[in-house]
C-alpha cells in the first residue's frame, strides 16, 4: 500500500509538472548584433489561423498588451514604423491537439481496492504564439520565437494577462543580447 502510495503521488508530480511546462521555441540570425537596436515597431503578422470562439478580440489584446510591455524592457517603441530599427510582428496558432483523458476512481477498504479509468477523447486548444523579428532596413527576419500558451478558459482575466507576459517573458529571454 505504502508503494502505491509513492508511484501514485509521483505520477501526479510528472503529470502536474508537464501540464505546467512552456514549450519555447527559438532561432536567430547568428550574424545580427542584436545589442545595435534601439526602437521597435509592433504588427501583427498576418490573419491568425484560430478558428475556435475561445479566443476573442479582447484576448488578442490582451497578447498584443503582453508582447509590447515585454518587448518594450529591451527597446523603445516607437509609433511611425519609419522610425524603427525592428519591426516586431506576431500571430496566433490554433494549436488545436487531439489526445486522450483517463479519469478513473479508486475504490476498497484496508483489504482490498479497486481501480476504475475510462478513456475519453479530448480535443484541446493550446493556443501558440509566434513572434518574429526583422530588420526594418533590410526586411530580414532575425529572429523568430514561439510559445504554447495554455490553456485556462476559467481564469481571470488577470490572471491570463499574468500568464502571458511571463511566458513572453520567458520566450524573449532567447533573443540574443
Amino acid at each position: 500500500m505504502k508503494y502505491l502510495k509513492i508511484l501514485l503521488l509521483s505520477a501526479l508530480t510528472i503529470t502536474l509538472a508537464a501540464c505546467n511546462k512552456s514549450n519555447i521555441k527559438a532561432d536567430y540570425d547568428t550574424d545580427t548584433n542584436f545589442s545595435k537596436f534601439e526602437r521597435f515597431y509592433l504588427v501583427p503578422s498576418r490573419q491568425s489561423t484560430l478558428r475556435d470562439t475561445q479566443i476573442t478580440d479582447m484576448e488578442l489584446g490582451r497578447v498584443e498588451r503582453a508582447i509590447a510591455s515585454q518587448v518594450k524592457t529591451r527597446y523603445s517603441e516607437v509609433f511611425n514604423p519609419l522610425e524603427a530599427d525592428i519591426i516586431v510582428s506576431y500571430y496566433l496558432d490554433s494549436g488545436k491537439r487531439d489526445g486522450v483523458s483517463l479519469s478513473g476512481n479508486y475504490s476498497g477498504n484496508a483489504n482490498s481496492g479497486s481501480w476504475r479509468a475510462k478513456a475519453k477523447e479530448a480535443d484541446s486548444l493550446e493556443p501558440e504564439l509566434i513572434i518574429d523579428i526583422n530588420s526594418n532596413s533590410s526586411g530580414k527576419m532575425l529572429w523568430r520565437g514561439s510559445v504554447t500558451l495554455g490553456e485556462e478558459s476559467k481564469a481571470k482575466p488577470e490572471e491570463r494577462q499574468k500568464r502571458y507576459e511571463t511566458a513572453i517573458a520567458k520566450l524573449l529571454a532567447s533573443l540574443p543580447k
